[in-house]
């Protein structure tokens, strides 16, 4: 998992910023999807029926313009929507990796904590299954009635 510096170059942008407490309202595609660290929601349209949660959603805005650089921690989502119509806009992403895992994990778990073991036992589960199309019935079925 990766840190990232999002320098805007040329033009301007608009970047949303989610905090990882925020993961259970933007509705990710699962690990084994391509686009696995995105939003399933159409910001512009949302479908709230389908994503019922997605109205509770909080983020905080940032406008780039050309030379600002933005931090997005590990584990945070981020959205981002070119503000102007010029033929080229620009941003370069700086991504780097995080330090190493303390020893002994403080309890309870952040936010961004519960994002790494959500992604984990998704990644786990789908190796030990040999397939990602069986871990959402496990899991149901995990949970189901028992919680």
């Amino acid at each position: 998992e990766q840190h990232n510096f999002f320098a805007q170059v040329e033009g301007s942008k608009r970047c949303l910023l989610f905090s990882p407490d925020q993961f259970g309202c933007l509705y990710t595609h699962p690990i084994s999807h391509p686009c696995d660290r995105q939003s399933q929601v159409d910001f512009d349209n949302p479908d709230y029926d389908r994503f019922p949660r997605f109205k509770e959603v909080r983020a905080m805005e940032a406008v780039l313009r050309s030379g600002d650089v933005l931090y997005i921690p590990m584990y945070w989502f981020h959205h981002v929507e070119c503000l102007d119509d010029r033929p080229i806009i620009t941003s370069i992403n700086f991504w780097y990796k995080a330090g190493r895992l303390p020893e002994n994990v403080p309890q309870p778990l952040t936010g961004a904590q519960k994002i790494a073991v959500t992604r984990n036992i998704e990644r786990l589960l789908g190796e030990a299954l040999g397939s990602t199309s069986e871990v959402g019935s496990l899991l149901h079925d995990l949970v189901a009635g028992r919680y």
